[in-house]
């Protein structure tokens, strides 16, 4: 922020000044001050809770209430914000990424831990977004699993999972998969060709093998944090407490 500020408020480094496009840049950079990432982030998930939470009461009821086109629209928007967002993703492109370089000229500057943290954040931001769109575009399917079991759905800091290598399903060239609710579970599925439109649909869920699985998978992709409604929930998920990464 103090570098963009110096350069185009204070002009400093500027050889061929262009007062358009100064101007612009002012503007979106007064934008920027204003509106953090961390902003943007909660505006999204404000939105799409909202959507969500509605949808979580109405599957409360013995009455059918099936998912909508605005359902399927928040859930791909709050699933592939949460798959580049968390801890786990931010560790991993650090590890990939061991230096940030600002030139300028005939100088190089090496970016600061700090600062090389900020350019990945808003880099995932962005990628989040594009992969939003590849998803939607895919004509992915949509799944909402109901739990009816007496063993609650865990999560983590990292909750949503996607699976590119390990889709041995034909038709298919990735899986992803993400806990909504204690009681609910959505997965989605990106197909090997194209399709016009996404689907989604309901599926009850009332072997507790189904939900032991799935938790063991939640575990295995966690980062350092993995959560359960009771302690009742881990037992039968036969996940030790002394073992947990926690």
């Amino acid at each position: 922020m103090k570098l963009a500020d110096d350069t185009i408020n204070k002009g400093v480094g500027i050889v061929n000044d262009h007062k358009v496009l100064r101007d612009n840049a002012k503007e979106i950079l007064k934008h920027m001050k204003k509106h953090h990432l961390e902003d943007a982030y909660e505006e999204i998930e404000t939105a799409v809770s909202t959507e969500i939470n509605a949808f979580s009461k109405s599957q409360g009821s013995t009455v059918f209430v099936p998912p909508t086109a605005e359902t399927f629209k928040n859930i791909l928007v709050f699933y592939s914000f949460q798959l580049f967002r968390t801890k786990g993703r931010i560790t991993l492109v650090e590890q990939k990424i061991s230096q940030l370089l600002l030139e300028r000229g005939d100088e190089k500057f090496i970016l600061t831990p700090v600062q090389k943290q900020s350019v990945l954040k808003c880099m995932l931001y962005i990628q989040a977004y594009e992969f939003c769109l590849q998803l939607e575009k895919a004509g992915c399917s949509m799944v909402i699993s109901k739990n009816h079991t007496n063993l609650n759905y865990l999560t983590s800091d990292c909750p949503a999972m996607y699976f590119d290598e390990t889709v041995n399903q034909p038709g298919l060239k990735a899986y992803g998969a993400m806990p909504l609710t204690p009681r609910l579970m959505v997965q989605i599925s990106v197909p090997d060709i194209s399709r016009k439109t996404g689907t989604i649909g309901l599926q009850d869920v009332y072997d507790i093998k189904i939900v032991q699985m799935t938790n063991k998978i939640i575990e295995k992709e966690s980062h350092e944090l993995l959560f359960a409604k009771t302690m009742k929930d881990f037992e039968l998920s036969e996940i030790a407490v002394d073992t947990l990464k926690v």
